[in-house]
């Protein structure tokens, strides 16, 4: 058959030819690399077989029928085969039992044919024989016997890789077992992959529909009725597949290969689809395999097409995985650099806080006092102890009052009480304001068994103080001794310098984990370049060399070389700061170790108990203090008397005034009183005798007689006048009255004045405030006696104390000094945020330069490669 006898064919023959030259010059390049692709391989074994298939179809002049014979083993495919070519009995007989008897595709035709059978496209687990057959109708025909089978993947193959072969396939199952589970997906797969194919049901055991089972099967024998309605069921159940419901009851035909039951019109049938003159069949078996190789060529075509539409959107995928990758590579330098600013930040304010606690740690000493006594525990106790002597003065100056007022001034009373008695009894016609009988009075003044000073006492609290200032001293000497210790302890143990270290080496541990997470970032972009998919996908685009040398371009060294480069760029000469430190502080510690020495383990002993002492003083000053208050005592009595003297001689002089004074006006009362009377009584003698002289008229006496008589008469009147008033005088007893009065005046107020003395007087000496002084004067020198031995001692530890004591606060201020220069050396690598973002940022983009950009680039540009090459399969054309 040449060109212009089919120019169909011969367009799907440059087709192919076509097909092949793109994929050779793609492996030629490594487009493609079919050696680690098995599907693209066997497509492309696929491809040179079915050109050589079309090419052979194209030269030979013979145009051989292929029948395929499909069904379940024991279907009757070989015993159809032996009926129609009479091989029953013979030595080429097909064997038949109940079990699978054949693994293999036999072709069977005519010797003659053996040269021209169309070349097998596959041979995959299914192997393909060829048996020839002296026979007629084999001339024209071949027939392909499958095996039998149930098997899916069995099945897959043969439509793919064999019956396209095929002019016809008979599609054979059994009337006892009609479509079982096992023939429904072999139909199914051979519509989804040959559609073009006719296929024919070829039903065997017709013996089934026999009318009458006791009688062989003939055409009188065989229930049609029943055929129908078997056939009817069949295409029933094929109907519920859309794919198979195509298929008429002229697709079945009813056979038994025992009674020769409609075998020959299958034979009849096969030979007229074969026959050379029968045109119209050979026009549609050409049309079967046009149609075969044009689907095939196509699906071919299709299938690299879409190899490399995979590979090409792979790409474009990795392509774009690679594009977010680096967005977010950029992003994780943008969230690691916040991150690292945030630390930062932590960083200093951490170094910062070191340093308080550094201050905290090493604690300040307070300035001591000049002398022990001024400190405040000792201060403290010593006003307490003043203030408990002073109360015991008070209370001691109550008992020696009480005692006092109960003896000596008693004496006094019973003085002022005999003084007023006597004064009593004096008249106070006879008694001038001198004459109160009150003189100098010496009271013999007792305290009785009072404890003026409390010597257990003062003992008991003067040993207090010792042993106060004792533990003082000691206390402020080892706490100079451990804060020593605390320093040099933390100097030796590098409490600052190894947190600030650690900070620096987490910052540093940070920095390299940043780092790591950059190159994460980077073997993130490389799994999506460098995965095995991706690798197979770029190798076979011809960039699988340069993309591995791309990728082993940016080693382990180069990241321990970045790494190196950003530490050093960050945290320059930190080495240098540390020991600068660790050598002051050494000097320091030398220092500290000096003062501990001389400051060794001072021991003061226990002081021995003061009462010994205090006993012995204590009489003495008893005797000063008692003498004084009795002195005292005596001179306020002879104030007190004195003064009670003044007030009484004012109460006399007093009383003798208002006593004169009213005894004056009771004369002078009488007086008047006898004057009235006499006046009274001689005016009303004269009176009456006028009257009885006018009355006695005309003739009466002389002037010089009636002068006379009245002047007897008024001289009468008087001394009856004098006379009656002499009877009323009551002068003598009203004077009696005054002075008793008076007197009992008198007593009162004398007794008033001695009593209200006596009550208001308070001896002063006798005073807590004043007594009390006197006893707290006492009590304080015996109990705070001046400077001895021991207390010497005591201060002269204290002296050493304070001199350790300012020694130590020079030495933390130089310690805190070199504590603070090396805070701020460490903490200035983490005050210019922006100049270390700058230098990451740097090696940022270092790495994206060195690692991603190259092979982003190659992979773009491969994209391009890979587009034209689709580019160019998609033109191909068949037609």
């Amino acid at each position: 058959m040449d060109e212009t006898a089919d120019p169909q064919c011969q367009a799907i023959l440059r087709g192919l030819q076509a097909l092949e030259t793109v994929l050779g010059k793609s492996l030629a390049n490594e487009a493609l690399d079919l050696e680690h692709d098995a599907a693209a391989f066997q497509q492309k074994v696929l491809l040179g077989r079915l050109r050589k298939s079309l090419e052979q179809y194209l030269e030979r002049s013979t145009n051989l029928v292929y029948v395929g014979l499909i069904g379940h083993f024991s279907s009757g495919k070989s015993s159809t085969i032996n009926s129609l070519l009479s091989l029953w009995g013979s030595r080429n007989e097909r064997p038949t039992t109940l079990n699978p008897t054949d693994k293999v595709i036999t072709l069977i035709t005519h010797e003659r044919n053996a040269n021209s059978l169309l070349g097998i496209l596959s041979q995959g687990s299914v192997p393909i024989r060829m048996q020839t057959i002296d026979d007629d109708f084999l001339n024209e025909l071949v027939l392909a016997d499958t095996p039998g089978t149930g098997d899916p993947h069995l099945i897959e193959e043969m439509a793919r890789d064999f019956l396209p072969i095929c002019d016809l396939v008979l599609f054979f199952f059994s009337a006892a077992s009609p479509l079982d589970s096992t023939d429904i997906p072999l139909l199914t797969e051979l519509y989804r992959r040959l559609p073009f194919i006719p296929l024919k049901f070829i039903v065997t055991r017709a013996d089934e529909l026999r009318i009458d089972p006791r009688l062989p099967l003939s055409p009188d024998n065989f229930d049609e009725r029943r055929a129908t309605t078997f056939v009817g069921e069949i295409m029933s159940r094929l109907a519920l597949l859309p794919e198979l419901s195509r298929y008429s009851k002229d697709d079945f035909l009813l056979i038994d290969n025992k009674a020769q039951f409609n075998v020959e019109l299958l034979r009849n049938d096969l030979l007229k689809r074969s026959d050379p003159i029968n045109v119209a069949g050979r026009i549609a078996m050409h049309s079967h395999k046009v149609s075969f190789f044009q689907t095939t060529s196509e699906r071919l075509r299709e299938f690299f097409s879409a190899l490399l539409e995979g590979k090409l959107t792979e790409l474009n995928r990795v392509v774009a995985t690679a594009q977010k990758n680096i967005l977010d590579y950029q992003e994780a330098v943008n969230i690691t650099n916040n991150n690292l600013t945030k630390s930062w930040i932590d960083h200093q304010a951490t170094i910062q806080d070191l340093q308080v606690k550094a201050t905290e740690r090493i604690k300040n000493s307070t300035d001591l006092p000049t002398g022990i006594s001024n400190l405040e525990p000792v201060s403290k106790l010593t006003a307490d102890i003043r203030s408990d002597i002073t109360r015991q003065s008070a209370s001691v100056s109550e008992l020696i009052q009480q005692f006092a007022m109960q003896t000596g001034f008693l004496q006094l009373q019973k003085e002022l009480g005999r003084v007023q008695k006597a004064l009593l009894e004096k008249d106070l016609d006879e008694i001038s304001a001198h004459d109160h009988g009150l003189g100098p009075i010496n009271i013999h003044w007792t305290f009785g068994d009072t404890d003026v000073v409390p010597e257990f006492y003062l003992a008991r609290r003067a040993d207090e103080l010792r042993e106060k200032l004792r533990s003082q001293s000691l206390t402020l000497a080892r706490e100079t001794r451990k804060q020593l210790e605390e320093m040099l302890h933390a100097i030796q143990h590098r409490y600052v310098i190894d947190k600030c270290e650690l900070i620096i080496s987490t910052a540093q541990s940070s920095l390299m984990q940043d780092l790591d997470v950059y190159f994460q970032s980077v073997r993130v972009y490389h799994a999506g370049v460098f995965a095995m998919t991706t690798q197979e996908s770029i190798a076979k685009l011809g960039i699988g060399r340069q993309m591995d040398l791309l990728l082993k371009d940016f080693t382990d060294e180069d990241k321990e070389s970045i790494k190196l480069r950003a530490k050093q760029g960050l945290f320059p000469s930190f080495d240098d700061v540390v020991a600068t430190a660790t050598t002051k502080l050494a000097a320091i510690a030398e220092q500290v170790r000096s003062t501990l020495n001389e400051v060794g383990n001072p021991q003061i002993e226990v002081s021995s108990s003061q009462l010994s002492r205090i006993e012995l003083n204590a009489s003495n000053e008893l005797a000063d203090v008692l003498d004084d208050v009795k002195s005292e005592l005596q001179s306020e009595t002879n104030t007190f008397v004195g003064d009670l003297q003044d007030k009484l001689a004012g109460a006399i002089a007093t009383t003798l005034i208002e006593y004169d004074k009213e005894r004056s006006e009771a004369n002078r009362a009488r007086k008047i009183r006898y004057t009235v009377l006499i006046s009274v009584m001689g005016g009303v003698s004269v009176a009456a005798y006028l009257l009885f002289n006018w009355v006695t008229r005309p003739v009466g006496p002389t002037l010089f007689e009636v002068l006379g008589w009245g002047m007897l008469i008024e001289i009468a009147g008087n001394f009856f006048g004098w006379g009656v008033a002499r009877y009323k005088d009551k002068y003598p007893q009203k004077k009696r009255e005054i002075k008793q009065r008076h007197s009992a005046i008198l007593t009162d107020k004398v007794k008033g004045i001695i009593n209200e003395a006596v009550r208001a007087h308070k001896f002063m000496v006798l005073q807590p405030t004043v007594l009390g002084k006197k006893l707290d004067k006492v009590y304080s020198a015996l109990t705070f006696p001046a400077s001895d031995a021991w207390q010497r001692s005591v201060e002269e530890l204290y002296g050493k104390v304070r001199g350790w004591n300012a020694r130590y606060k020079e030495l933390r201020r130089d310690y805190l000094s070199v504590m603070e220069i090396f805070g701020k050396d460490s903490a200035r690598y983490f005050e210019d945020h922006k100049k270390n973002l700058d230098s990451l940022k740097s090696t940022a983009q270092d790495i994206k330069e060195r690692a991603i950009e190259p092979s982003f680039d190659l992979l773009a540009q491969t994209s391009d490669r890979l587009k034209a090459v689709k580019d160019e399969i998609t033109a191909i054309r068949f037609s």
